[in-house]
């Protein structure tokens, strides 16, 4: 109960600050550029599922939409339009839309009705983005563009299951004459000869008014002559699939055979409200490819589905409007003046940048189609008194050769309850800044996951015991004892390397799993049950040594606090950088540095003062440190960095002085990112949601993909899962959270990921930190910098 009450009260101050921030945007507006955008949707009619659920999708990101314009000067409108699922609507609404100004749409979802405006919309310079039109005919160089792939790339993928299948020989494929059935039918007629199926017959069904009885009949006749290895393919609108099921569901052919079907009804809930045809459903084993959430757990996904309050479950195509609005500001955010084929161009070009709702880089083609695709595997089941979709795997479609079919057993732990996850963070002290920042994430990223376990059928609830380590490694040693003593299985934190020092014996000797969202000395790259979520101190050393010779630095002096953090540093430093280093030190608990600038300001005379750096290896403390740095000192005459522990400091902006002096030495720090130069819209979302001060350092994302992490494995495992279980799941489980995809290594550290540098711009506020360039340590790009 208690819980209960905490998580309304939570949300109700979310709530209360988005309505504030909500007048306070609109009082602002006034000054902000209009982007008007067009968006034609079937919010009526046979493909009504989709348009509706298309339509709260771009309702619900255009909030966080326009926060994320408002600092670039833009905002985005949306005029929203019913084509009634009829493609004569659709152009009478294109061009009215074109009438009232508007050249940038969204949509049309159907491929008939695509068809239909495409002429209109290439005569007139209209951009169009849909959101699902998939048919391959539209696939031309025109001003026609997809976040989705080709039905080829489904049919494809659906082929392969069905040749998987060993008793099945023959097919017989309905489908909804319109462009979009006609072309899917083709495909399946063409890929299953060459995997050596064969197509027995086809069955249209006519999209306006289908006489259901009649196309009942022909099916049945088709059914009657077939063998026991044939099975059924539908590809249709959802509803116009449960009224065709209605009249074939007492067929005792039909009933028997196994079925497939297209996007549009795998994974569609509404589909099994009906309890005639969910039992149709389930006897017919329908199995099916579609876009959706349902069975990712270790993904980003089931967040987005979260925020979009249930509109995936209609349609699998809320997500990929969702990415489509995204990309249009992305797009326009670059250069909102641009003529029209610069606009379209910029729009491929971002694309290529964006990383998409499934995690994936939204990349097109010559012809604005997506290139690759990532299909979930449904099947229909029944469970206890209800129809649910159950996931059997993904298939991934590189755009080149056959796709990847990967079977997995997704499952819902019966046992669930509450389950206690111990927090230790610096809440005060010198780490506090952070640690009060990932407190907030910590308890955002609960009630996400919370949700997200009750919207899977689950009773399974996490609740944080936080302890405040005091930023001080005993203090943190006896709250861990503490957490440990109350039958903790788990712990986040703590965040600073020293302290996660003091506190691993007493982990290691209970098996207790932790993850460290921020740890990254290189002592602690061990086989245990830490595990950290960013890249560690020698990868961060390598980026710091790129960037001082790209800058032309040959002798650096590192100033660094005397703990196990500092000390990696400045020895990793030494072994990575190519010039001369030099470091010297202070106690943690210093607070006059008088005596460590002194020792700095000597090393520094000793050399070219053009080509010499000091880099600061600091906490909290760092404003006072360089508040002391005296007027005279050599140490005003060189450059300054900095590492990640104090990357956009928030500190130094807030202190005048410091903020002065980092400025007049072009102080530069550094700090791990997840997503590189990826524009990943949730990253901005969590910022709004969090409503911290200024953006937070990408770093601390890691903090909400470990909850999501332990609560997937408490999830899938039940509440009674023993540690080494636990441990297991963490260790080796491919994740793909918020924070982009987690590989980790042997050690339980992070393998993949980037570091972006920062450097303070002035502006009318005052003061901010600056993106300016990247180091990458990832897939394609292993140790190369890049700067702006």
């Amino acid at each position: 109960m208690k819980k209960s009450i905490i998580i309304v009260i939570i949300l109700f101050v979310l709530a209360m600050g988005l309505s504030l921030v909500s007048s306070q945007t609109s009082a602002s507006n006034s000054n902000l550029k209009t982007v008007k955008v067009g968006a034609l949707l079937p919010m009526t009619g046979t493909w009504k599922d989709s348009g509706t659920a298309a339509e709260k999708s771009l309702n619900t990101a255009l909030p966080y939409v326009n926060n994320y314009l408002k600092d670039k000067g833009l905002q985005i409108t949306l005029d929203i339009r019913d084509t009634q699922s009829d493609p004569a609507t659709a152009l009478t609404e294109l061009q009215s839309l074109k009438q009232d100004g508007i050249n940038t749409v969204i949509g049309p979802m159907i491929s008939d009705e695509a068809m239909q405006v495409l002429a209109y919309a290439n005569d007139n310079a209209m951009l169009l983005l849909s959101p699902s039109a998939t048919a391959s005919e539209l696939s031309q160089p025109d001003n026609f563009f997809r976040m989705v792939s080709t039905d080829a790339s489904q049919v494809v993928g659906l082929t392969q299951i069905i040749k998987a299948n060993n008793r099945i020989k023959n097919v017989i494929s309905i489908y909804v004459d319109d462009t979009y059935g006609r072309g899917y039918d083709d495909l399946i007629k063409q890929t299953s000869s060459s995997e050596g199926i064969n197509v027995i017959g086809s069955v249209p069904i006519t999209s306006d008014n289908p006489n259901y009885e009649t196309i009942a009949a022909s099916l049945k006749e088709l059914a009657a002559t077939a063998d026991s290895n044939t099975a059924v393919i539908i590809v249709a609108p959802s509803l116009t699939a449960s009224e065709l099921i209605k009249q074939v569901a007492s067929d005792q052919k039909l009933a028997t055979m196994k079925w497939f079907a297209s996007a549009d009804i795998i994974g569609n809930q509404t589909i099994l409200e009906d309890a005639q045809v969910g039992n149709f459903l389930v006897s017919t084993e329908m199995e099916g490819l579609t876009l959706g959430d349902k069975g990712i757990a270790l993904d980003a996904l089931p967040y987005i589905s979260s925020l979009l309050d249930g509109a995936t479950n209609y349609s699998p195509f809320a997500i990929t409007t969702w990415d489509a609005l995204w990309l249009l500001a992305d797009t326009y955010s670059q250069a909102p003046d641009a003529d029209f084929e610069t606009l379209k161009d910029n729009l491929v070009s971002c694309a290529a940048n964006y990383r998409n709702a499934f995690g994936a880089y939204n990349i097109m083609d010559g012809n604005g189609d997506t290139k690759g695709s990532t299909y979930l595997r449904y099947i229909c089941l029944k469970e206890g008194d209800h129809y649910t979709w159950n996931c059997k795997g993904h298939i991934v479609n590189l755009g080149t050769g056959n796709p990847i079919i990967k079977t997995v057993e997704w499952k819902i732990a019966a046992d669930a309850k509450a389950v206690q996850v111990g927090v230790l963070l610096p809440l005060t002290g010198s780490h506090s800044e952070t640690g009060k920042v990932i407190e907030r994430i910590l308890n955002y990223a609960v009630i996400q996951f919370d949700e997200y376990a009750k919207s899977c059928g689950s009773n399974l609830e996490l609740s944080l015991v936080v302890e405040d380590t005091q930023s001080d490694p005993e203090v943190a040693k006896k709250a861990a004892k503490k957490l440990i003593g109350m039958g903790v299985q788990s712990i986040i934190g703590p965040i600073n390397s020293t302290e996660l020092e003091a506190v691993k014996p007493l982990l290691d000797e209970t098996g207790t799993v932790e993850i460290s969202p921020l740890s990254t000395i290189t002592s602690l790259s061990l086989e245990d049950h830490l595990y950290r979520l960013i890249l560690n101190d020698k990868v961060e050393a390598t980026a710091l040594s790129a960037l001082l010779k790209h800058d032309g630095i040959e002798k650096l002096v590192i100033i660094n606090t005397n703990d196990s953090y500092g000390n990696d540093i400045a020895s990793l430093m030494k072994q990575s950088f190519s010039g001369t280093v030099k470091s010297v030190s202070y106690d943690p608990a210093e607070t006059d540095y008088s005596t460590v600038l002194s020792e700095a300001d000597t090393e520094v005379k000793t050399g070219d003062l053009s080509k010499t750096a000091v880099l600061a290896v600091s906490y909290n403390e760092i404003a006072k440190l360089l508040d002391s740095v005296g007027e005279t000192s050599d140490l005003n005459q060189v450059r300054w960095y900095g590492t990640d522990s104090i990357a956009r400091s928030e500190t130094i902006l807030a202190d005048k002085k410091a903020v002065a002096f980092a400025n007049k030495v072009n102080f530069t720090s550094v700090d791990y990112s997840p997503y590189g130069n990826t524009f990943d819209p949730l990253y901005y979302v969590i910022n709004d949601e969090v409503q911290t001060e200024g953006l937070l350092n990408e770093s601390t994302i890691s903090s909400f993909d470990a909850i999501w992490l332990l609560g997937c494995a408490y999830l899938t495992n039940g509440t009674a899962i023993d540690v080494e279980t636990l441990n297991n799941y963490v260790a080796t489980n491919p994740f793909h959270g918020v924070g982009g995809v987690l590989k980790l290594d042997q050690n339980g550290d992070r393998q993949f990921g980037y570091y972006k540098f920062y450097h303070l711009v002035e502006n009318n506020d005052g003061y901010s930190w600056q993106n300016d360039g990247i180091y990458s340590q990832d897939f394609i790009k292993t140790g190369v910098l890049e700067m702006n």
